[in-house]
């Protein structure tokens, strides 16, 4: 197991904790814990032996031999952790693995020491000094190309060390990243660093606290325990915030245990605390709706949580946050037994309240991302939702402040854009856009043209306000050209996702358990030089118009029998149990894959709920009228359910084309599921939880993601 030695040389492992009091876990293990390492896997097989929240077998893609010859490659990966951009430093354009990020950036072979074990020049430097970043390493220019290897690897002014987070001008989003090892990598641009490193201050580790703040660090580590001889196992456990008053979470930080073994962490506030603090849940099958609302997120590549200082995650004492749960994906592709953890999370509070809140927004379309045909090097999903904001809390709009993209292996790029009803356009009074052309993009929230799997990250953005009544869409980019299989969305490695995790303020403007995950436009072949959803819904074949059942029940042209419930609420059981229970007996098994029958009865009361829903989103207090988003089931309803829904549609003499009050909404899953249909694909909805039904597909689906 590749161990940051920190401790043995004497130095300390955690920055150190400015501490008026400590409450620490009864359980917590004694041992030693090294600072944040990923180690990327460079040949992995799909999964054999499903977890308990893993949903179909895969095929085995390499052989074990294979496998257990390239996964070793990234025994010393940790080096890179000790590297300003360490995760992000690119393959040479002259290398086979040119356009990838570079794995053994001190090896002649960017697979690493295993493949290769001669070091280039950067690495021999890097060796001399200890395997250290030092500024005398910084100064060099190791492979001779003109750069000083801080002006490639983003630190031309020398002062970065480990702990610190970069200024956003000096991380891989914003500088141009090249390999300080060789020649053929180098900056398009000279570093002009007199100009830049004028009044650049020396970079301090995270403080967490603002000057003044009463500050509460505690461990929460899990009960050491071992771990599952499975390829993708998941791990729940809970534990309590301090109870004695009301605090701001302003700091998280990992701490991983099995480095060979953590894949992420999702940390999710819980409303009620729990009696077996540390301990694993036993035998979960389905989420926890005690414990919904995603406040911390840790994937390779990631580091710590550390909030802006004007905000904060509001947790204790009389909140609805009165612990939280762990969410701990474990990566275990040779199925190694006895492998042993004790992980957990570094937690900074402060009672001294400040004055924002801090939420997660989730944009893209989660799970449901289409079914990805092999040998393919561009295949796109795009979803298209609306914001429902509420500006009586968040005057001006909520504040984005971060992102962190997530796909899976077969994800090469994502981005999101922002966009608004064109001013010649803009309709109140109950009217509605009827086609995406009327909508027009404002700004990019979010680009990432590099994504790497092994390499997950939260990227700090400028601060940019969101409205009421935007729209966000997001674009994932999958190349598929290595498989022979069709990949389908899901929560395993090896299917596919799409969602940009939106960091903002204040949470309290939003439902905090909204997804803005609309349906989908879907193809194959997108060019590069096209971005524009609008472009994109026409190569998609879709269109751009608006689906006819919306404009039907937002027009009141199909009257709603009321239900009160929104497109949050039909999603979530608890919230809508009278919709869940006549689902069920209605329309019996309703299969995600949309292989099962749709009675009459069961399509009216689907499309019921689907379209108060609607309605229900539309409701708003400043004469606009929304409708934010569709269900994360309405794929799967339009799959089975379309062609007796165009019965009734008919039956009742209604036109087909519906022209009065057309809907402000997002775009077209009805559509979409047709041009899949026609290629032989099926519409991939949200996957089958044994025993669970589809209300657990649907929560563990949106609770699951990385």
């Amino acid at each position: 197991m590749c161990i940051d030695t920190a401790e043995a040389r004497g130095e300390p492992v955690f920055c150190v904790h400015r501490q008026h009091h400590t409450v620490a876990h009864e359980a917590a293990s004694p041992r030693a814990h090294t600072s944040i390492i990923w180690q990327r896997r460079v040949g992995r097989r799909r999964p054999q032996a499903a977890s308990a929240m893993a949903l179909h077998t895969r095929h085995c893609l390499f052989a074990a031999v294979l496998l257990f010859a390239l996964s070793a490659c990234g025994g010393l990966q940790h080096y890179r952790s000790r590297l300003p951009n360490g995760d992000f430093v690119p393959c040479p354009p002259d290398h086979d693995c040119a356009g990838e990020t570079c794995v053994g950036v001190g090896h002649m072979s960017c697979d690493g020491g295993v493949v290769t074990p001669e070091r280039n020049p950067f690495g021999q430097d890097f060796e001399l000094e200890g395997r250290f970043w030092t500024r005398d390493l910084c100064e060099k220019d190791s492979d001779g190309d003109g750069f000083t290897n801080g002006e490639e690897l983003g630190d031309p002014c020398c002062v970065w060390h480990q702990g610190v987070s970069l200024p956003l001008w000096m991380t891989a989003a914003e500088w141009d990243i090249s390999h300080p090892g060789f020649v053929s990598s180098r900056p398009d641009q000279p570093v002009d660093r007199e100009a830049l490193c004028k009044d650049t201050p020396v970079l301090a580790a995270d403080t967490f606290f603002n000057d003044a703040e009463r500050e509460v660090t505690t461990d929460f580590l899990i009960n050491e325990h071992v771990i599952r001889s499975q390829e993708t196992v998941y791990d729940y456990v809970r534990f309590n915030f301090p109870e004695d008053e009301t605090y701001h979470m302003v700091g998280v930080e990992p701490i991983v245990d099995n480095e060979e073994m953590v894949h992420h962490f999702i940390m999710y506030a819980c409303s009620a605390p729990t009696n077996s603090p540390g301990a694993l849940i036993p035998n979960r099958q389905e989420m926890d709706t005690q414990c919904e609302e995603s406040i911390y997120l840790w994937g390779p590549g990631n580091g710590n949580f550390s909030a802006p200082k004007n905000a904060g995650i509001l947790v204790g004492k009389g909140t609805g946050r009165l612990g939280f749960e762990l969410e701990i994906h474990y990566d275990n592709p040779l199925e190694k037994e006895g492998q042993t953890d004790a992980s957990g999370v570094r937690v900074h509070l402060t009672p001294d309240l400040r004055p924002d809140e801090i939420g997660i927004l989730w944009a893209g379309s989660i799970v449901s991302v289409g079914q990805i045909p092999p040998k393919e090097r561009s295949v796109f999903s795009t979803t298209v939702c609306q914001l429902k904001i509420d500006e009586a809390a968040a005057p001006g709009g909520i504040t984005v402040y971060a992102n962190a993209p997530h796909m899976h292996f077969l994800g090469s790029r994502l981005w999101t854009d922002i966009l608004r009803v064109k001013s010649e356009d803009q309709q109140t009074g109950g009217r509605f856009v009827t086609d995406l052309n009327q909508l027009e993009k404002v700004k990019e929230l979010s680009r990432e043209d590099a994504y790497d799997f092994n390499v997950q990250r939260t990227i700090p953005t400028a601060a940019l306000k969101l409205r009421n009544g935007d729209f966000l869409a997001t674009t994932c980019v999958y190349d598929s050209n290595g498989r022979d299989v069709y990949t389908l969305g899901g929560l395993g490695s090896y299917d596919e996702m799409c969602v940009n995790f939106l960091s903002y303020y204040p949470a309290a403007a939003t439902d905090v358990l909204l997804y803005c995950s609309g349906p989908r436009y879907f193809g194959t072949s997108l060019p590069k030089s096209v971005s524009s959803v609008h472009e994109i819904a026409d190569i998609s074949g879709v269109g751009t118009a608006i689906p006819k059942w919306r404009q039907a029940y937002l027009s009141k042209d199909i009257p709603c029998i009321p239900t009160n419930y929104t497109s949050v609420d039909i999603t979530r059981p608890e919230r809508s149990p009278n919709f869940w229970q006549e689902a069920n007996k209605v329309c019996g098994e309703m299969l995600p894959s949309g292989d099962w029958s749709c009675s009459t009865e069961c399509a009216k009361l689907l499309y019921n709920h689907l379209g108060c829903a609607l309605l229900e989103d539309a409701v708003s207090g400043d004469g606009k009228t929304l409708s934010m988003l569709g269900s994360p089931m309405e794929i799967m309803v339009e799959s089975s359910c379309k062609e007796e829904f165009m019965k009734i549609y008919e039956a009742e003499g209604l036109p087909i084309e519906v022209g009065s009050a057309p809907i402000l909404d997002q775009s077209v899953a009805n559509d979409a599921v047709e041009q899949q249909s026609a290629e032989g694909e099926s519409a991939a909805g949200l996957p089958w939880i044994a025993g669970g039904g589809l209300a657990a597909a649907a929560m563990l689906t949106l609770a699951a993601v990385l």
